[in-house]
């Protein structure tokens, strides 16, 4: 009796272990790509081809916004911001074209709070973060 209750006992461990390396392992893979692919940055949306993200800077009172195309064909796009109060936005300096790499703008004295931050792909739509 006692080896079967050890058995019982050594099978229940086992299993328990075994679940702890699964769900362990399930919430490094569950975890947001993004924010491993560029820490520093406050928000980052994935996209099939490449990262949106957006942070703070000045102590939050500027926004920066980044993309990283990392596949796919070239776009045009652009970034702007909503204000959060009215929906009116603001745009950057014009449109662009990217194929692959990084591009990024600063829009000065808009608080990162106050706005919703966006890319705008033609052809495509809108994507916020």
């Amino acid at each position: 009796m006692k080896v079967e209750a050890m058995r019982k006992s050594f099978s229940r461990s086992l299993a328990a272990a075994f679940l702890a390396a699964v769900v362990s392992a399930v919430g490094v893979v569950a975890a947001p790509a993004a924010a491993q692919a560029h820490p520093g940055w406050a928000t980052c949306l994935e996209l099939s081809n490449g990262h949106l993200c957006a942070r703070g800077v000045d102590n939050g009172q500027s926004t920066d916004i980044m993309y990283d195309k990392t596949g796919g064909s070239e776009i045009t796009a652009r970034f702007y911001l909503v204000w959060k109060v009215n929906g009116s936005r603001v745009y950057d300096n014009g449109s662009w074209m990217l194929y692959r790499g990084v591009r990024s703008f600063v829009f000065s004295g808009a608080r990162f709070v106050d706005y919703r931050r966006c890319m705008e792909v033609q052809g495509q739509g809108s994507f916020c973060v």
